[in-house]
């Protein structure tokens, strides 16, 4: 079975390439290959297409980067669950946008935000799966061990 770490590197991987592809084709002012039923070409093109300023594809690169580089050492992993909550909520909000706003997607958008999402859920069901099995395993102490904190 793939390891926690191992996981995140992969999705995070595909994250980072996927982004760093849509940053360059933003840069070189191209469209992207599209596969039929998208549009990706007016999602990119979207007024949403920037945040704060920046390309929201540059923000993946950060995002997706970041996530690589921390994943690698066990004294980062608060900082990674933060910013990994943050992607989560980001990519939730991206989904929206192309969902309910926009009423169209974009393959490669979706493809980053699911892998958010996904190293999202990597990291906190990991814990929820955890305190899950110990309440099982020792009920109502293992309750009382955590509130005590």
């Amino acid at each position: 079975m793939l390891k926690q770490k191992n996981l995140i590197f992969i999705f995070s991987l595909i994250g980072f390439l996927v982004a760093s592809y849509l940053f360059y084709i933003e840069f070189k002012n191209n469209s992207p290959i599209c596969f039929t039923n998208s549009s990706c070409d007016f999602v990119l093109k979207s007024k949403y297409s920037k945040f704060l300023g920046l390309p929201v594809a540059l923000w993946g690169v950060f995002y997706f980067g970041s996530v690589l580089v921390l994943n690698f050492f066990e004294k980062t992993r608060n900082l990674l669950k933060i910013i990994s909550f943050l992607g989560f909520i980001f990519a939730l909000y991206l989904i929206y946008l192309q969902a309910i706003v926009l009423k169209s997607f974009c393959i490669y958008c979706l493809i980053a935000d699911i892998s958010s999402i996904i190293i999202f859920l990597i990291l906190f069901l990991n814990i929820f799966l955890k305190n899950l099995v110990n309440y099982f395993k020792y009920g109502n102490k293992y309750l009382q061990k955590i509130f005590k904190r």
